[in-house]
């Protein structure tokens, strides 16, 4: 009789001592509440929706951190076959249609797999490459930095002037968001407003051959870059006049 009752006993103790135990594992598990994924912000589409160029997607934000994610692109709702990557390359079938990119969340601990739940992003329609959208938008090829940054010209043997100002023409429908001005590769200055002008000071500089470059960012992505050399002068000094005995 005592030996059935200690182990009875015994028993017991084990279920209370592993209890919280086999509890916190119910929950992991998904036993009495649902462990699917809530997800918090939508996926986004970024890059140029046009012919040729690469778009991207990100997952959005979801309520935990540990959650893998499987990525699907659609056109008009219908799923790409192949494009399950971070990004995709718009091809001239998808322009003027609809591409969305769908993310599935999975929650798993190990080979468990304990809720899913998927989130799809806005849509964007792709045009033609160098295509100008309807109703004033900005153009989706952006023309050569060099007809929209305007450099002083360089005249003489030497650019004495050694303070001057590069302007950049205004594209309709872009807007500017900074510009970056190098010389000889060593950043001078950046600059950031929707109305940009770079001014560039070689005054500090020795004489010689300075190559004056600057990117001008947009605020959906893009860049534009311009570039020109320059060769500065020494600074001239006042020769004394010679005296006459």
């Amino acid at each position: 009789m005592h030996s059935k009752a200690n182990v009875v006993i015994a028993g017991a103790l084990l279920a209370l001592l592993f209890l919280p135990v086999f509890s916190g594992y119910s929950h992991a598990w998904g036993v009495g509440g649902s462990q699917d994924p809530v997800n918090i912000s939508r996926p986004q589409i970024s890059g140029a929706p046009q012919t040729g160029q690469t778009l991207s997607c990100t997952p959005g934000t979801w309520d935990q951190s540990t959650y893998t994610y499987a990525y699907q692109w659609s056109l008009n709702g219908t799923s790409i076959a192949g494009a399950t990557l971070t990004t995709y390359v718009v091809t001239a079938t998808d322009v003027a249609q609809q591409i969305t990119c769908t993310v599935t969340a999975t929650n798993s601990i190990g080979d468990f797999i304990l809720g899913q739940a998927s989130a799809t992003s806005d849509a964007v329609i792709p045009t033609s490459a160098g295509a100008v959208p309807s109703g004033g938008g900005a153009p989706s090829k952006l023309p050569a930095g060099s007809s929209v940054i305007r450099f002083p010209s360089v005249k003489g043997s030497c650019f004495s002037k050694r303070r001057f100002t590069m302007h950049i023409r205004q594209l309709a429908g872009v807007t500017y968001s900074s510009a970056r001005v190098l010389v000889n590769g060593k950043r001078v200055v950046v600059l950031r407003g929707k109305k940009l002008s770079a001014p560039v000071d070689l005054r500090s500089l020795p004489a010689g051959k300075f190559k004056v470059k600057i990117t001008v960012a947009t605020t959906d992505g893009r860049k534009l870059t311009g570039a020109r050399k320059y060769r500065t002068c020494s600074r001239r000094h006042n020769r004394p006049k010679p005296h006459h005995l």
